[in-house]
């Protein structure tokens, strides 16, 4: 896989630069969310494998963990413009516990509910035409 390919390339390069065990164990502890994740964004219908950041489901200032379960991968437009601007919001456990409302609007349901990567409720219309409906 290209997790596998990537992970086989990063050990050869710490090893060829001298780099010890502590920096190898320090990078995995480091990257372990992404490497969980397939290196992309888990946002349901984003592709993104460029500019990613670890994400808190329940935010550390209102006494979430550092578990992993409680961190999941997001691409910096989905962190910052879409989560912490309260667009979209990620709840659940990761990785296969995950529920995501789409398109936040103060005081109305969200345009669409992801749970599990599932459209659980709410139409979701893309650019290309195609139109996701819920099941029913």
């Amino acid at each position: 896989s290209q997790n596998q390919a990537f992970e086989t390339i990063l050990d050869h390069a710490l090893e060829a630069w001298g780099h010890d065990l502590p920096l190898r164990r320090s990078l995995q502890r480091k990257y372990r969310v992404f490497s969980r994740d397939g290196w992309r964004c888990t946002v349901p219908g984003c592709t993104s494998y460029r500019n990613l950041q670890d994400h808190h489901i329940r935010f550390r200032s209102a006494g979430g963990s550092d578990d992993l379960d409680n961190r999941t991968t997001l691409c910096v437009w989905h962190h910052l413009r879409a989560v912490h601007a309260r667009r979209v919001r990620c709840t659940g456990r990761a990785p296969g516990r995950l529920r995501f409302a789409l398109g936040l609007r103060m005081g109305r349901a969200p345009l669409a509910t992801f749970a599990s990567g599932d459209l659980v409720s709410g139409d979701l219309e893309l650019s290309s035409g195609y139109t996701f409906r819920a099941s029913t």
